[in-house]
């Protein structure tokens, strides 16, 4: 049920001015997720929505989509890094 939730968040405002609608966390570690188009899209086709990865060290662009048969939500990072993150580990930031 959260993943719908978070998906149709992003969707339903994806026209408005991008904002930051959920986080998720591991120490030393911030994963943002946005609803604006993602910016890797010559790289990523099944991903639609941007995220962005915030450690110690870096900052980079990457994309995000849902796995509703799962309950997770799939990021891509720029450095090929990938995540499978269950959808009740992210922080929602706004109503629908």
């Amino acid at each position: 049920m959260k993943i719908l939730l978070f998906m149709l968040m992003s969707i339903l405002s994806i026209s408005v001015l991008a904002e930051k609608i959920g986080v998720a966390t591991a120490p030393g570690i911030t994963v943002s997720f946005y609803n604006e188009p993602c910016r890797l899209e010559d790289r990523v086709g099944n991903l639609p929505l941007r995220a962005v990865w915030v450690d110690k060290v870096k900052t980079m662009e990457g994309c995000f989509g849902s796995f509703e048969d799962s309950n997770t939500i799939g990021v891509y990072f720029e450095d090929t890094r990938v995540l499978v993150i269950p959808a009740n580990s992210i922080q929602l930031l706004t109503e629908v």
